[in-house]
């Protein structure tokens, strides 16, 4: 099921969640965020099968992107993930009012925002890297999937290994 969850003044945001019978279901949120120069519907597909697994899953627009109709600039994707990000937090289950884990999941410039905004906000449960853009990045302890694929530049696959050993300490092993 897509809803549209527009709002003046907030990152435009899509959900998809799943739809009737779900037979395996991952009770988690999913925020997807896309790479520079992309949009939300970059992830579309990603999200419809993580809600094929019950996975409740936002796509947002960058500022500068998509549907946004704010200018791109950094502090300015921060400031809108950090948005979206808090929103997603503050819902709560209807049963028993507890927060459901939100991973964020970014591509490319997406991993790099993604990364920052789990540095900002303690209470995200995973963030998994799709060839992320390499920054420096403050370890702690949140689960990270980093995820790199044979066709990615050379610049990609040695940013995600700059991470790796930034988070572990240890040098990348050669998968090649």
């Amino acid at each position: 099921v897509v809803e549209d969850h527009r709002q003046t003044g907030r990152p435009p945001l899509v959900r998809i969640r799943p739809g009737g019978q779900v037979g395996q279901s991952l009770p988690v949120k999913v925020l997807l965020i896309h790479g520079l120069s992309g949009s939300k519907s970059a992830m579309k597909q990603m999200a419809g099968e993580l809600a094929r697994w019950g996975c409740d899953c936002y796509l947002v627009d960058l500022p500068g992107h998509g549907d946004s109709r704010e200018n791109f600039s950094l502090e300015a994707t921060a400031s809108a993930i950090d948005q979206v990000v808090l929103e997603l937090l503050s819902v709560s289950n209807d049963a028993d009012h507890s927060s459901t884990p939100l991973v964020v999941i970014g591509h490319s410039f997406g991993a790099r925002v993604a990364l920052g905004a789990a540095e900002r906000h303690p209470r995200i449960a995973a963030v998994i890297a799709l060839s992320p853009a390499a920054e420096a990045f403050a370890p702690k302890q949140i689960p990270l999937l980093i995820v790199t694929g044979e066709f990615d530049f050379p610049f990609v696959r040695r940013g995600a290994a700059f991470l790796y050993e930034q988070v572990t300490g240890a040098r990348s092993p050669r998968l090649d």
